[in-house]
């Protein structure tokens, strides 16, 4: 299945679309929009995937997603509740400062988007608090926030960009439509079997032509991709968890514990009980 395309509708006391979201999970949810969207985790664990980046995160986690870039957050079980604060606004609602010189960083902030961008540091930490604040502002106020927290964030060094330029600027059409497709099988199934054969099926290619197309599109190959997934649901496993390592092993979609060994070392540095002893959150 593609992606969902997402109708997002304002009202009639705002230009732009800010809510709380707040779910016992957070379901995957593969989806676009026109619009870019500013989210802010602020309780939950999981794996987020935005065009072809798949990574862990923990609240706060605040990132920047520019319009039609896939994307989606899927919340560990039992992690919950989750919540989030999302802002959603079109282009149009800028365009007043568009070729205002003061609004250059800004401007150059919303370019950086269309890759997506991820915020840390001091900053995310004001952006957070600014965030926090518009949830009992008035919609006259919220659009004042939302300027300043945009000002804020362009002015943020270092930023890191989330998917890679491949996923945004080399895919016509029909290949962002078979990569979607692809991506949402994988973060689907990957804690149980996930087949390259079957994924090459739902691409509608055959298997040699899929990992070529695979590795174009995304710059890793389909093992690769599918093993980063269940290594970052293992890791949040290991940190949150008591779950033995063999049971992580399985429950992270891996045939056997010495190949689970092998991968999580390479990937890590450490060994799976080595990693919970050094980042373990719950208490023994």
């Amino acid at each position: 299945m593609k992606p969902r395309h997402e109708r997002i509708t304002g009202s009639d006391q705002a230009s732009f679309r800010f809510f709380v979201r707040r779910e016992r999970r957070y379901a995957f949810n593969w989806h676009y929009h026109p619009e870019y969207e500013l989210t802010l985790i602020t309780r939950g664990t999981g794996t987020r995937f935005v065009g072809d980046d798949v990574t862990r995160y923990t609240a706060p986690n605040l990132v920047l997603i520019g319009p039609d870039l896939p994307h989606t957050w899927l919340g560990e079980i039992g992690d919950g509740p989750h919540e989030a604060i999302v802002v959603q606004f079109g282009s149009a609602l800028l365009g007043l400062f568009a070729n205002a010189p003061e609004f250059t960083a800004v401007t150059a902030l919303l370019a950086r988007a269309r890759q997506g961008t991820a915020f840390a540091g001091d900053v995310c930490e004001r952006s957070t608090k600014m965030l926090l604040e518009m949830e009992r502002q008035s919609p006259r106020r919220r659009l004042r926030s939302l300027l300043e927290v945009l000002d804020e964030l362009a002015d943020a060094k270092p930023v890191q960009g989330i998917s890679g330029p491949r996923f945004e600027s080399r895919l016509d059409a029909a290949a962002r439509r078979r990569i979607d497709e692809v991506i949402r099988y994988v973060g689907t199934h990957y804690r149980s079997e996930v087949s390259q054969p079957e994924a090459a099926r739902i691409a509608g290619l055959s298997t040699a032509a899929f990992s070529r197309f695979f590795r174009r599109a995304t710059n890793k190959t389909f093992v690769s991709y599918v093993q980063e997934l269940r290594l970052s649901h293992a890791c949040d496993l290991l940190m949150h968890g008591e779950e033995s390592v063999t049971t992580i092993c399985f429950a992270s979609g891996f045939a056997n514990i010495a190949h689970f060994n092998r991968c999580f070392r390479r990937s890590k540095g450490l060994t799976p009980r080595d990693f919970r002893k050094r980042f373990a959150i719950y208490s023994h």
